[in-house]
Order: C-alpha cells, then structure tokens, then sequence
C-alpha cells in the first residue's frame, strides 16, 4: 500500500496505491469533507483481487492534503478535478476508471464532460448531476424537479449548530451520530467500529475548518444533464432509496442522461456505503470497467 504525495498546481495531495500499475487503473474520489480512507479497505481489496490498480487520495481541504485559505483561494468543481489528473499525471496515467462518492461522483462528471479522453468509465455512487443549490435546500431554475436534503437531516444540523463540537471527543460523537441520521436502514456494523474510524479520521485531518471548503465548492454549479446527455462512455450509477442528502431521484437524473447507463438503486441505503453491499458494488465496479 504505497503512500505518496503528488505535487499538483502547487498543492501536496496524498494519495495511495494498491496492485499492480499494470492493471487498468482505478481512481476513487472521496465527498465532501470526506478522506481516501472512508473508501472500506474491503472495496479496496475486491477491486485489486479483479486485477485493477487503484488509487484513493485526500482531496484538498481533508485529510493530508493542503488546506486551504478559501476566502484567498477560491475554487470550484473545475478545479477538484484538475486536481484528480493531476494525480493521474503524476503517476503516469493516461486515463483511468472514475469511481466518486457524492461531491467526488460530481468531479467524477466534470471529467467526463470536459476531458472525456481521460476518462475511461464513470461510477457514480450517491451522487448529483448538479450539487451545490439543491445541497444548501435552496431552488435556482429549471433544478426544481429534484428535490432538496430530507427535513429530519436538516433538523438535525439546526440542532447541532446551536452547540457545535469543539474537542476532539465532541467531533468524534457528532460524526458517529451524523453516520447515524444519514446512514438509512441498511447502515450496518457497530457504534464502536464506527468510532474508531471517526477517530481516526480526526487524527489525520490537518486542519477541520477547512473541510468545510468543499460546500463552497459546489455551490452554485450548472446543472449538468445536457451535458452528461453528450457522453459516450460505460457508465453505472448507485443510488440508495433513502439518501437524505441528494434523494434517490438524484441518481436516477444522472443515469436518465447518460445514454447507456446503468442504475443500481439499494433499498434502505442512505449517503453511506453499506459493508453488506460493498462485495456487489465491487463486482458492479469491476463489470463497468472492463467494458472500456
């Protein structure tokens, strides 16, 4: 499990690799304010174990990676994909396989529309074809036939956000929690599991008040169904029915506009990758990118 720091547009993003480089390449993108290690070991293995190469990495602004000053160095979708061929170029790769969680499902679509080239398949897990409007709840035009996060998650945040966690117990439990609101019925493993990767998380995170740059990020970005609409690549889109960030007509927007795709819907999955699923999607992920 080789570790590396890659140099990209000024930025030092860490990055991890597993197989053999002469496998077809696999590049996992976490979400927002997520790290490469949220992606389970277990997906991981399954994809190295079908002969792929696999590269997961820490966004800017999460885990090893740079944090940013936003309000000096602003950024957008554009430039978090900029950021994942940075990381293919640095490890001499043409094009690969994207795989993305939620905000990395978004960059995922960026680089397929704007560098298809480079891009040899898209997975789309738990995803938008837009982001940024319809995440903060709020409604901009011609976005209103999808609908906003469930009420009871941003009850929650209401709640919270009149103590917000100041130790690192505090932001521990509240992550532990968050799992809890956002996971659906089929989020699975013990409370303690779930901690211990919570702290963890928060032990390699240089600086958490920058995690909160990715939903700058992603504000205000296009809707981008006509585009995706262009495409011509092996896609496959997985999507839980009980997702209270981006509800699961969300995934069916983005399999309705690539031509081709293929839509995985997971009953009782919310905005978290269920460890009784993972053997499917890994053979899901493995089937999608042998087809290019």
């Amino acid at each position: 499990m080789p570790e590396r720091v890659v140099e990209v547009g000024g930025l030092r993003l860490w990055t991890e690799s597993f197989g053999s480089p002469d496998h077809p390449p696999v590049l996992l993108i976490m979400g927002a304010g997520g790290q490469a290690i949220d992606w389970p070991d277990s997906l991981v293995e399954r994809l190295v174990a079908g002969a792929r190469f696999v590269i997961r990495f820490d966004n800017r602004d999460s885990g090893l990676s740079t944090a940013i000053d936003f309000s000096k160095q602003p950024y957008n979708l554009e430039d978090l994909a900029a950021d994942a061929l940075g990381i293919l170029d640095a490890y001499g790769i043409e094009s690969a396989h994207f795989v993305g969680v939620s905000m990395g499902g978004m960059i995922g679509q960026v680089v397929a529309i704007q560098n298809p080239e480079r891009a040899r398949s898209l997975t789309a897990i738990m995803s938008s074809p837009t982001g940024g409007a319809i995440e903060a709840g709020l409604r901009e035009e011609g976005l209103e036939d999808l609908p906003g996060p469930s009420p009871h998650l941003g009850e929650w945040y209401l709640k919270k956000a009149a103590n917000m966690p100041q130790t690192r117990e505090e932001h521990i439990q509240f992550q532990v929690e968050l799992f809890g609101v956002i996971g659906g019925s089929t989020l699975d493993g013990s409370e303690s599991v779930r901690y211990e990767h919570a702290a963890r998380a928060y032990d390699r995170t240089q600086n958490r008040g920058s995690m909160m740059n990715h939903g700058m990020a992603v504000q205000g970005c296009p809707d981008r169904r006509a585009a995706l609409r262009n495409l011509s690549l092996p896609c496959l889109v997985i999507h839980g029915t009980e997702d209270p960030v981006f509800p699961h007509p969300h995934g069916v927007a983005i399999a309705d506009a690539v031509p081709g795709a293929k839509l995985l819907s997971i009953e009782g999955m919310g905005h978290a990758i269920p460890d009784s699923h993972v053997g499917s999607f890994a053979d899901r992920i493995l089937a999608i990118s042998g087809a290019a």
